[in-house]
């Protein structure tokens, strides 16, 4: 719980109306909410069903959005907090600059990292064809993840949103930027090299629209093998399986706006450059 939201919580406990606590508990818990914060409403949602006990008005709200948040009841309330989530995840204007300057910083650093190695003088291994691919997108990737976290964090402070920035969550949001963007990559390979083997065997390697349902695919793959990561390792809540889903489509939607955006802030030359490398390479 952050310094603003500790201090609404301690304000809440100083009132002496026990009714008016319970509905001010109730309306705190579903601010959290709305704001993506889903351990804590869950706390204080469950807080509320052994407290409330005399109130049950409060305990019927309580017990319903609890349901929503972690996949269980009536199908009304959990159909609007998945798409609510959808639509604010997918919006969300610090998760979309920073998978950008994410997305930016991947590429700049593997492309400087790339003309480094291909400008070498002695052409073996780690300077040609795979493994000087492979070691500029691991310096790319090195850059890549700390990124994200940090112009996230950046963007959302310029919003003037709270953020915790103690050495603990900071990391832990790190470890989760390396746990989903590497599984991306992992993912994004493996349908890159699925579709160049049926393209090749096909003669479909033109095909823009088998092409693109690769990429999504494994992007969105790339995506769960991540939220399952962070989940495996406790960096993440578990969740219900619709809320997984629901939470990497949004992350997919976020991904393929922010690169179209960095694709079109890149300009030809630096496409032209990219291009003329990996055939150098």
């Amino acid at each position: 719980m952050g310094p603003a939201a500790r201090a609404e919580w301690e304000s809440i406990h100083r009132g002496t109306n026990p009714e008016l606590y319970f509905e001010e508990v109730l309306a705190f818990a579903a601010r959290q909410e709305s704001e993506q914060r889903l351990e804590l409403a869950a706390e204080v949602y469950a807080q509320l069903l052994r407290e409330a006990g005399d109130y049950p008005a409060v305990l019927r709200r309580a017990r319903e959005r609890l349901d929503a948040v972690e996949g269980r009841g009536n199908w009304a309330p959990r159909a609007e907090f998945l798409l609510r989530r959808l639509a604010q995840e997918s919006s969300e204007p610090t998760a979309l600059f920073a998978m950008g300057a994410a997305g930016a910083a991947f590429r700049v650093t593997r492309l400087a990292a790339l003309s480094r190695l291909s400008a070498a003088p002695t052409a073996n291994f780690l300077t040609r064809g795979f493994g000087a691919r492979a070691i500029s997108g691991l310096a790319g990737f090195a850059v890549e993840a700390p990124t994200f976290t940090l112009a996230g964090r950046l963007a959302g402070t310029a919003l003037g949103r709270e953020q915790d920035w103690s050495l603990r969550v900071l990391g832990r949001d790190l470890a989760s930027s390396f746990l989903v963007l590497g599984g991306l990559k992992l993912a994004g390979w493996g349908a890159g090299a699925a579709y160049r083997g049926v393209s090749g065997t096909a003669g479909t390697r033109s095909f823009q629209p088998l092409r693109a349902l690769f990429q999504q695919s494994g992007m969105f793959a790339g995506i769960l093998l991540g939220h399952g990561m962070e989940a495996w390792t406790g960096l993440r809540r578990p969740v219900d399986g619709a809320t997984t889903l629901v939470d990497s489509l949004a992350m997919l939607l976020q991904f393929n706006v922010a690169g179209r955006l960095v694709h079109a802030a890149s300009g030809p030359r630096l496409r032209a450059w990219e291009s003329g490398l990996q055939i150098q390479t």
